[in-house]
């Protein structure tokens, strides 16, 4: 009788450790759904960050004259530089002192459908300039829902060529990537942290 007994309290102890480990374990599943679903809307608020293109950079700002000068894009996750499929874009027109770039992309909203490269770096030759002070308008275009296609201004660049004056100094921002490295360890600390609290049950 005893024994059956002791036995009916061991059984009751370990349902009771098990359902407190049951109890634990769905804490630290909801907190993690939790931190999930932070992330996820953080992403969505951030599309336009991630959605990213980077400031263009003139291939050298400061050219001798026959010299080639090309436009430096860096893109990713949600955008990418393509060759139009009918050879419309890349559109480079002259204007006095003024040299106009358009180039074609896409580009997506819905984080779920951002499937490009992490990050793609190419030169987009220019071309090679007399000797003067020169404005780069450098555009993009872009297909929207419908067919119509976007217009954006990504920057507007100062060009010396032949030694006439200095540029102001051009400074590449790689804010999206910065932002993109600190999500990841964040997420790399909240796993961590919740898989040592797993460990600890």
């Amino acid at each position: 009788m005893q024994h059956a007994v002791s036995t009916i309290i061991c059984s009751d102890v370990k349902s009771a450790m098990n359902y407190e480990r049951m109890v634990k374990m769905e804490y630290i599943k909801s907190k993690l759904r939790s931190v999930a679903s932070a992330i996820i809307l953080f992403l969505g608020l951030q599309t336009s960050a991630f959605a990213f293109v980077d400031p263009p950079i003139l291939v050298p700002s400061v050219a001798d004259v026959g010299q080639s000068i090309g436009v430096q894009f860096t893109a990713g996750i949600c955008d990418i530089f393509v060759e139009h499929p009918q050879g419309a874009y890349p559109q480079i027109t002259v204007s006095g002192n003024q040299i106009h770039l358009v180039m074609f992309s896409f580009h997506e909203e819905d984080p779920i459908e951002c499937v490009f490269p992490l990050v793609e770096t190419f030169i987009q030759p220019l071309g090679t300039f007399d000797a003067g002070r020169y404005v780069v308008v450098i555009d993009r275009v872009y297909p929207r829902f419908g067919g119509a296609l976007a217009t954006e201004r990504l920057a507007e660049l100062q060009l010396v060529v032949g030694g006439v004056g200095t540029p102001a100094a051009q400074l590449p921002v790689n804010a999206p990537l910065a932002l993109l490295a600190a999500i990841l360890a964040l997420i790399w600390i909240v796993r961590a942290r919740f898989r040592r609290s797993s460990m600890d049950v």
